[in-house]
């Protein structure tokens, strides 16, 4: 059976508005032998959450990544805003301020939760979870909570972070607002939008609060989907195979998708090559023989018909047997 190295990132999650929490990267999932077969792969790639149309409503989720049902990635969580908790996802988005909430749950193996907001006069939102970290909860600082980190991965041919977590907004003069997580989180604000979110899969910054003047959160970016496996065949699949933008790094065969598609998998074929066929036909002189003047034998004419078809097939290699003569008269 054929294998690849994959690695699949879900979209993130916006941030919050109102000195809201940061939005939540998306789901981070790396397989180094993911198992596969000839034939079609249904790719997705999860779009990043929209940042929110005003103060009141929340930003949206990430979209799921995945490659057909082997590896789904689920969409980060959005911030919460104006004192909504944090919405779950592959990494948790951050709580919102006004109210002392949580930030958001995250997914079982594909990110970690978004931090706590804080109430009262310093009031600031918690940062979005990151793939590799959990967002900063608002302690006894006055900044909004930093979003988590991101994961370095290398299949692309060289090491780039993905899926970070977005900064907590915050409330100007008062506090001021978490950074993004590496990877591409992004900032938050304290007197504007929060940052939208760059690279791949990373939360949104969660909006200001300038002087009872709501700001909106900032947008999640979306995911991506890579595949690798090595050019030369060792992996049990060729170069034949398509999808996405295709490049090679080294030993290995890359293929990109940065929207959603289809991965064809072309494994080796089975190669026989016959052996040329021969066949001698060998006439024997008759024999006429007079026994009485009466009588005529009539002649015995012998045919040898001699033949170099295989009696047995071995894969890949002829075996060195043939069919003995045969002769008919």
């Amino acid at each position: 059976m054929a294998s690849v190295k994959a690695l699949v990132v879900a979209g993130g999650g916006a941030g919050g508005s109102y000195a809201g929490g940061g939005g939540g990267a998306g789901g981070f999932l790396y397989d180094a032998v993911l198992e596969v077969v000839g034939g079609d792969y249904s790719i997705t790639v999860g779009t990043g959450g929209a940042k929110p149309v005003d103060i009141s409503t929340l930003g949206g989720n990430g979209g799921n990544s995945s490659i057909a049902s082997l590896l789904v990635a689920t969409g980060g969580g959005a911030g919460g805003a104006v004192g909504a908790v944090g919405q779950a996802g592959g990494s948790g988005g951050g709580g919102s301020t006004n109210n002392a909430v949580a930030g958001g749950s995250a997914t079982a193996g594909q990110g970690y939760t978004g931090g706590s907001s804080k109430e009262g006069s310093n009031q600031a939102g918690g940062g979005g979870g990151g793939s590799s970290e959990v967002g900063e909860s608002v302690g006894t600082t006055t900044q909004g909570g930093d979003g988590g980190d991101g994961t370095s991965n290398s299949i692309s041919g060289s090491a780039v972070v993905y899926a970070g977590g977005g900064g907590g907004g915050g409330q100007r003069t008062i506090t001021t607002a978490g950074p993004g997580g590496t990877g591409g989180g992004g900032a938050g604000s304290d007197t504007a939008d929060g940052a939208n979110a760059t690279g791949y899969g990373s939360g949104g910054g969660g909006g200001g609060n300038e002087l009872g003047t709501g700001r909106v959160g900032g947008s999640g970016s979306d995911g991506i989907v890579i595949i690798s496996y090595a050019t030369d065949g060792s992996d049990g699949i060729t170069t034949d195979s398509t999808g996405g933008t295709i490049t090679t790094s080294g030993s290995q065969t890359i293929h990109t998708f940065t929207s959603s598609g289809t991965f064809t998998v072309v494994e080796p074929g089975v190669n026989i090559e016959a052996p040329a066929l021969s066949i001698t036909v060998t006439l024997n002189t008759p024999t006429l023989t007079l026994v009485d003047p009466l009588e005529v034998n009539p002649p015995t004419m012998g045919v040898t018909v001699t033949t170099n078809v295989p009696s047995q097939i071995k894969i890949g290699q002829w075996e060195e047997s043939t069919k003995s003569s045969t002769s008919w008269t």
